[in-house]
Order: structure tokens, then C-alpha cells, then sequence
């Protein structure tokens, strides 16, 4: 085609070129031919004898980013203000003068200065604060209603506060459609003085809400990275946030989202006296932070009315009855903030709180609630999400089976009711009376848990237990005990074949313990037989003497693998049945966390007289002892640090008593955790390096194939979130958990917990309404706590007559986190007396006797990187080479 002619801007002399950049104008030809287009030059690498040359890196002035999971709408444009009027405060002449907003910014006015407070946010009283020079005692001023910029102007000792509003914008250019993940450069306009509002679009009515406030492209460093945009809604705010990034970006995020996946059209508003929030696009509303100890958000079902429920911490969840037939859970999770921008968000996501699924091939499966006639079949690979069908009725599930095209008539068998709760999860085989040649079917029911999220998952055959003859003389004839009569689960096993094996469905029970009778009969003596009964509960080895055989029990995948085998050599003698113990000491172990952005060593854990023991009697009863007489965890990038030190000897001591380790569920009869005194540092590094390492490690686990990562509760990308929202989440979280062991613990005891606080941290690594918090008390952009004491009195869990906990560990761990969580306000009261959070710490012990550090010195320094490769400090550069 014909060449464009561009005409060329400034000429830029790259050698005055600073770091930050420079701008440059040039004009492009065409429909632009009449707009200047500014870009930014950006300075590379310092040239070195190796490399002469230097980049120049040419971009846009600023980038816009939309990290929600809808459009949004953008308009940008220079701010249309009406000034309200003038208030005036001496200040002494010569000194610094400090102004500070109630969400941390920070402004500095110099002498006979002047500068632009903007935005300003002013605390429920419509005040702000300052102060001058050293001094930490802060004056209010109280500005005009509606006072969102300031512009302070001193004159000697007189300062005036000038107060505008900004309630429009007018736009330079028409506004701009951004889709979600999506980067969008902007040459057409210079940075300076510009400012950015937006509006979301409803889903269904297709109407937008108001533009909300305007607020700058650019911000001073003092200023906190985000700040509120609050677009209106048929009268109500919707909250989002504008957080301004380096590299000229600024990225337009919700801190929370909410999504049901019921298939029940679930909505949700942030409590009971306000209206059901929005939907601006797939399907998902944004809901803002949420604030206080314990938050509480609204559901509404159609038809019903709202039920409050407590929003759970992220990777929990919580049980919901939307209604008497509609129980549901309400998940938390992180989205993986690469999706946005490294904004951290978080998803909620109401769920069926009981899901079933079909694996069980040329049948179908029919689940229904105890006593009812209405039930919902599955065919292999199918799924649904399973609701009450009576609020009479008992909360218990039947299954059944029948061939696939098979007619109604005469009804297929339903199993004996399973109650879906904790102590009743795992794997139950189940052996079904069907219209085949066979006349029999078997299937495996596994129950899982996660969380508050039950799954019913029917397997084939081969879920099942099973008999193998490995016998060449015996003919193995079984069946459960107490169903001797009953000839479904019945099996009979020639030699070299195998059986699969379940109860009766009709009179299953899940809390009964499986046993098996089983004969064992000589082919070639008729009148040698031999009944005995196999515990199908544990692992086990019996040897029959007449006739000659082993009879062994293997635990797979929550069932049992019977194996009869003939005595070959030793295994005539007597079995002896002995303990054992064993006793493993390490003086020093170190394990490495290494990052991938850069790579290098990002933490190492280090243990020092690590001492172990296992001893097990012969009887089976287990106790593992665990001590640690010194802890320590150290990031060693970008600078060494000390981020959590015991400060005694021993530092940790675990001991388990485990009842019978060949049992199939395990039952922890008591677990004693003692925990010294440890010493915790913290800053914005750590948060950080934290990040991106918790960042990697999501990714990898998300790339396993591991099942449902869904159920798991790791982070979701963006897209993630949006496909799930609007779908039955049967369909779009990757089929049930992974099947887990069934815990019993009857005892937990846990030492007091006794931790001193020391931390840096910026208020931009904080909530929105713990950053109001620090600035209105302490007037600091910079919390900081030097030896605060957070102390939690010993608890004793499931003991003193309690019934045992029983369900997964997954359970068992949110059980212990909500727990604990209730007691952290009140230990935290100590930081008020050891941090600068009251008065920025004046009249505290913080201010004049502050606590230092026991350990500060890192254990070791980073291990090396040699060619891309993390490196043993004792390997050699030669042996590195190799």
C-alpha cells in the first residue's frame, strides 16, 4: 500500500534522558492529523564496555485497566470545580507544613508554598488535619460541605484553605468501553490535570448508573495507592476503587465479588434493610469490602425471604438455608491477582450444598430424599445439584439404580436412607436387585466433604470391596454378616478370580461396621471347610490352619481388599506380633522456598535439634512425639530478614496418640501442641515476597490435575469466576473432591499462645477501614508495632465429655480457624501500647521505652545463583559446571 507520511515531533536529546522518562509529541496523519499524540520515553540500562548501546523505551503517558469482571465505562477529562469558600489557620513560617486526609494521604506544603489536596477525603465530621514542622500535635479544620479538593496557600505565618467541589468532569474525549482484563494505552491526552470517572451497566435492564466521582490520573507517592469511585444505582453506591500503580497505570477494581451458582437465581445485598445488588455483566455483582469482626451479607431467593449468613473467611465457607428445601454453602476464594493487576479480590460463591454424581456405566442412578416419591436420575457423566424435596421429611438421601432405557414398571429399589453429615462420609459398596441376568448390580457410594459442600459420587464395581482367591486348592464362598439370607450379597470365588463385594442397599448402614463371612472350603476334601469372619474396618493377616491358608486385609481408596493366598515356607511358622519403635534425630535441617520472579531463595525454614519418634505397640496403638528445640524462618530477598524466631527451648513439641494405625478411618484419641514464646516481623518486603511466592504456588497447584480445583478453594482466574457465575456449579467445578480419610479426634489440647509483634508496614498494605483508622489516630502513612504481646489462653477441644470430632481434615481445620479468629480481637489489644497507632505512639511505651528485636540476625545468607541455577553454598563453581 501507499506509505504513510508522518510528521515528526520534537527532537529529545537521550543523554539528559532521567530515569523516570521524558514526554515528546508527534503528529500522526489521517483522522488524528489534527490531535497531538504525547508518548513516554523511558531511559534502559546504563551502557557498559560490553553493551555500547542503550534503550529508549517509547509508551503511552498512562494505561487504563479494568481488573472487574464487567465493562466498565470510562470518561476522561478536566474537572469543572466550584469553590466553596475559605478557611484560614496561622502556622509558623519557616516550618514543614503536613496535611493529612482520614485515609492516609499525606501532602506536604513548603513555606510560602501552595499545593493541590486532591482527592481529600474528610473524616464524618467533614474535617481534616494538619500539623507543622516536628510536632506531632494535629489541628483540625473543618471544610464546606462537600469539600473534595483543597488547595492550601501560605503567606508568611497564614495559611488559607481554599475549598472546591469537583462533581464534573469535562470530557477530552468520548467515553472509552474497557472489557475485563483488559490494558488499554491513551496517547491522545497529556497526564497533567487529568482526571478519570466511570459507570457500570446494568446486565438486564440496560441502563448505566451515574459517573461517579472524579478522581486524578496521577497522585503524589504520599498518597494512598487506592482510593474509592462510588457510581450510583437507583440511589444506592456501588463500591469500586481506582488504584493508581507504577509504570503510569491505574486499574479500576472491585474488592469483592459475589456469584450463585444454584441454578436458583440467588441474589445477594449487604444486609437485610438494603436492595438486591445488581448484576453489571456476566452474571456477577460487585459488593465492596466488607467491615467489622464478623460481617454479615444477605441472601434472597425468589419467593423467599432474605437469610442473613456470616461471610466466611477466604478458603472456608459457610452453610445457608435459603429456604426449608434449599440448603446451599457460601464459599470464599482468592482470584489470582495475575488476573488482576495484582489487585488483591476475592469471589463469594453461593453453592447447592449437596451435589450428586454419576460414574456407574449402562445405568442410571436415581437420588431422592427420604419418603418421597420425586427423584432425579443421572446417567454416567452426569451431575446435578440435589435440594430437599419435603421440610417434613428427614434430611437423608436414598439411592437406586436401574438399566439404562429400562421400563418404570416395576419401580427400581431405593437403598436404605444415608444421612449426608461429617461422621458420615466415605465409602460405602452397595449391591442393588435389578431386572438382569445377573439379577444384581453393584455400585460404591462415596460421601466427601469440603468445607460445608457435601458431594455423593456413585462408582462402579471396582470402587467395591474385593475377594481374590489366590488359592489353587480353595472355592472362597463370602457375604456380610447379618445378610446370610440374603442372596445379593452373596459371592462365590473360584480359585485364580476375584469377587466385588457390597451390602445389601436395602439394609445398608453406613455407621455399621463391615464384616465379612467368609468360608473357606478345600476342593479336593469336602470335609474340610473353615468359617471364619474378616473385619473389613482395618488392615489385617490371619493364618488358617485347616485348611492351610492366609487370609489378609488391605486398605485401597477407603475399601477393603480381602486376598486369600496358600502358606508358602516361613509363613507356616507361628506368627509373632511385635511393637516397634523408632527414633530419628537431625542437629540441623534447613529447607529452602525458592522464587521464580527473580530466581533466587525467598525463605528458608530453619530446624535445630529436630527430634522424631514413632512407637507403635503390638496391639497397634501409635504415639508420635515431634520436638523442635529452635524454629526460626528468615526471607532472604530482596534484603535478609528474621520474620518469625523462637525465643526458647523447645520451640514446638506435637505429640499424637493414634488408637489402631491399621484401621481405615483414623482416630486420634488426643494431639498436645506446646508452642513457645515466638517473636514475628513483618513489612511491606515480606508482604510482598509473600504474595508472589503464594502467587506461584497457586499456579502450580492449579496446573495439577487433581480434580475439582474448584472445591479445593484455591485461587480462580478471572475468566474463571465469570464462567461459574449463572451455572448450576456441578457443571463448571471439575466433578467432586478428592476422596479423603475420615478423621475421629476425641481430644486436642494447645498450649497458650504467647507472640510479640514487630512491623513496618505502609497503609496501603491494609484495608480501606483499618487505613482510616491509622490515619485519623496515629497521623502516620507507616503503621508500626515494637513488641506488642498478642496472647490466646490455652484451649482444650472435643475432651471433657464433648462428643469427637469426625469428618475430613479439611473440616477439622476451618472448625479449629473459626475458633481461634474470636479470640485475635481481644489479643490484639496490646498494640495500642506498642505501636504508633494512638497519637503516633506519643503517649505510650512505644514512644519512650520501646521493645527491640531478641533475634535479628538470619541463620545464613541466601544460597548463590550460578547461571540460573540455585546453588549449594558448598558446591564448587566447578562442580556447578558439570
Amino acid at each position: 500500500g501507499e506509505s504513510a507520511d508522518y510528521s515528526w515531533g520534537k527532537l529529545v536529546d537521550t543523554s539528559c534522558l532521567e530515569p523516570r522518562g521524558v514526554a515528546s509529541v508527534s503528529r500522526e496523519p489521517g483522522n488524528l492529523q489534527d490531535a497531538e499524540c504525547h508518548f513516554h520515553l523511558e531511559l534502559g540500562s546504563t551502557p557498559t564496555p560490553d553493551e555500547p548501546c542503550q534503550n529508549v523505551i517509547v509508551d503511552a503517558p498512562f494505561r487504563i485497566a479494568n481488573a472487574c469482571p464487567c465493562d466498565i465505562h470510562c470518561l476522561l477529562g478536566y474537572g469543572q470545580s466550584q469553590r466553596l469558600g475559605d478557611e484560614g489557620s496561622d502556622c509558623p513560617e519557616h516550618e514543614l507544613l503536613r496535611v493529612l486526609d482520614f485515609a492516609g494521604g499525606l501532602w506536604e506544603v513548603p513555606p510560602n508554598g501552595s499545593a493541590e489536596i486532591f482527592p481529600l477525603r474528610l473524616d464524618k465530621n467533614g474535617q481534616f488535619a494538619w500539623c507543622a514542622g516536628k510536632s506531632e500535635a494535629k489541628k483540625r479544620i473543618a471544610c464546606k460541605r462537600g469539600t473534595n479538593l483543597l488547595r492550601a496557600v501560605r503567606h508568611g505565618n497564614r495559611v488559607v484553605w481554599q475549598c472546591h467541589k469537583v462533581d464534573a468532569l469535562q470530557a477530552a474525549i468520548p467515553a472509552l468501553c474497557i472489557q475485563p482484563q483488559q490494558d488499554l494505552a491513551v496517547f491522545d491526552l497529556p497526564l497533567e490535570r487529568l482526571l478519570i470517572t466511570v459507570a457500570l451497566e446494568e446486565q438486564f435492564a440496560e441502563r448505566r448508573t451515574s459517573w461517579a466521582n472524579p478522581l486524578p490520573i496521577s497522585v503524589p507517592p504520599s498518597v494512598p495507592s487506592q482510593a474509592p469511585l462510588r457510581p450510583k444505582w437507583e440511589g444506592e453506591e456501588v463500591e469500586l476503587h481506582l488504584a493508581w500503580q507504577p509504570g503510569r497505570r491505574v486499574v479500576v477494581c472491585a474488592k469483592s465479588w459475589f456469584a450463585d451458582a444454584t441454578g436458583l437465581g440467588v441474589g445477594m445485598s449487604c444486609s437485610d434493610d438494603k436492595k438486591r445488588l445488581p448484576c453489571f455483566g456476566n452474571n456477577i455483582s460487585l459488593c465492596g469490602e466488607f467491615h467489622g469482626e464478623s460481617p454479615h451479607i444477605s441472601l434472597h431467593m425468589p419467593g423467599e425471604k432474605g437469610c442473613s449468613v456470616q461471610v466466611p473467611m477466604v478458603g472456608s465457607s459457610a452453610r445457608v438455608s435459603l429456604s426449608p428445601l434449599h440448603t446451599c454453602a457460601l464459599m470464599a476464594e482468592h482470584i489470582a491477582s495475575a488476573t488482576t493487576f495484582g489487585i488483591q479480590c476475592k469471589l463469594l460463591t453461593v453453592v447447592p450444598g449437596l451435589m450428586a454424581y454419576s460414574h456407574l456405566a449402562d445405568f442410571e442412578v436415581g437420588f431422592r430424599q427420604q419418603g418421597c416419591e420425586d427423584a432425579i436420575w443421572l446417567s454416567r457423566g452426569e451431575s446435578s445439584q440435589l435440594y430437599w424435596s419435603s421440610a417434613d421429611g428427614r434430611k437423608r438421601v436414598e439411592v437406586a439404580v436401574r438399566r439404562v432405557g429400562a421400563p418404570e414398571s416395576p419401580p427400581a429399589e431405593f437403598s436404605a436412607p444415608v444421612e449426608v453429615v461429617e461422621r458420615g462420609i466415605g465409602a460405602f459398596p452397595m449391591a442393588f436387585t435389578v431386572r438382569t441376568p445377573r439379577m444384581r448390580q453393584l455400585a460404591c457410594l462415596q460421601v466427601d466433604q469440603c468445607g460445608e459442600l457435601f458431594t455423593l459420587t456413585v462408582s462402579d464395581e471396582s470402587a467395591c470391596h474385593q475377594l481374590v482367591n489366590r488359592h489353587p486348592c480353595l472355592i472362597l464362598d463370602a457375604c456380610f454378616a447379618g445378610e446370610e439370607e440374603d442372596g445379593v450379597s452373596h459371592a462365590v470365588v473360584p480359585c485364580s478370580e476375584r469377587a466385588f463385594l457390597g451390602r445389601a442397599a436395602k439394609s445398608h448402614n453406613p455407621f455399621a461396621r463391615d464384616c465379612l463371612r467368609l468360608i473357606l472350603a478345600d476342593t479336593e476334601d469336602p470335609t474340610c471347610s473353615f468359617c471364619t469372619e474378616v473385619d473389613l474396618e482395618r488392615a489385617s493377616q490371619q493364618k488358617i490352619a485347616r485348611p492351610c491358608a492366609i487370609v489378609s486385609v488391605q486398605i485401597r481408596a477407603r475399601v477393603a481388599v480381602v486376598t486369600v493366598s496358600p502358606v508358602i515356607g516361613s509363613m507356616a511358622a507361628q506368627e509373632i506380633v511385635w511393637g516397634s519403635e523408632i527414633e530419628v534425630v537431625v542437629p540441623h535441617l534447613s529447607i529452602s522456598l525458592i522464587s521464580e520472579r527473580p530466581r533466587g531463595e525467598a525463605f528458608r525454614l530453619t530446624l535445630e535439634g529436630l527430634e522424631m519418634t514413632d512407637r507403635v505397640t503390638a496391639s497397634g496403638l501409635q504415639t508420635s512425639e515431634l520436638l523442635v528445640r529452635r524454629l526460626q524462618l528468615d526471607m532472604q530477598t530482596p534484603s535478609p530478614m528474621v520474620v518469625l524466631a523462637s525465643e526458647r527451648s523447645p520451640a514446638l513439641r506435637l505429640a499424637i496418640t493414634r488408637e489402631d494405625i491399621a484401621a481405615r478411618n483414623i482416630s486420634l484419641r488426643r494431639v498436645d501442641l506446646q508452642l513457645a514464646r515466638m517473636e514475628v516481623t513483618a513489612d511491606d518486603a515480606l508482604i510482598l515476597e509473600a504474595s508472589i511466592l503464594g502467587e506461584l504456588v497457586t499456579q502450580a497447584m492449579a496446573s495439577k490435575d487433581l480434580g475439582s480445583t474448584e472445591v479445593s478453594g484455591r485461587a480462580l482466574s478471572l475468566w474463571g469466576a465469570v464462567e461459574r457465575a449463572g451455572v448450576p456449579y456441578n457443571l463448571t467445578c471439575g466433578g467432586p473432591p478428592q476422596p479423603s480419610s475420615k478423621y475421629i479426634v476425641h481430644e486436642v489440647l494447645v498450649s497458650p499462645l504467647d507472640l510479640r509483634l514487630f512491623c513496618r508496614l505502609s497503609v496501603s498494605n491494609l484495608p480501606e477501614w483499618l487505613v482510616a483508622l491509622v490515619a485519623v489516630l496515629s497521623f502516620s502513612m507507616t503503621i508500626e508495632v515494637d513488641g506488642a504481646n498478642v496472647k490466646l489462653s490455652e484451649q482444650h477441644l472435643f475432651g471433657g465429655g464433648q462428643l469427637p470430632f469426625e469428618g475430613s481434615l479439611g473440616a477439622l481445620g476451618e472448625l479449629m480457624v473459626r475458633h481461634y479468629v474470636k479470640f485475635f480481637p481481644k489479643a490484639l489489644m496490646s498494640l495500642a501500647n506498642n505501636s504508633n497507632l494512638i497519637l503516633g505512639g506519643f503517649f505510650s511505651r512505644h514512644k519512650f521505652f520501646p521493645k527491640d528485636r531478641r533475634v535479628q540476625q538470619v541463620c545464613s545468607n541466601p544460597l548463590p545463583v550460578v547461571g540460573g541455577v540455585v546453588t549449594l553454598m558448598w558446591m564448587s563453581s566447578e562442580e556447578t559446571s558439570l
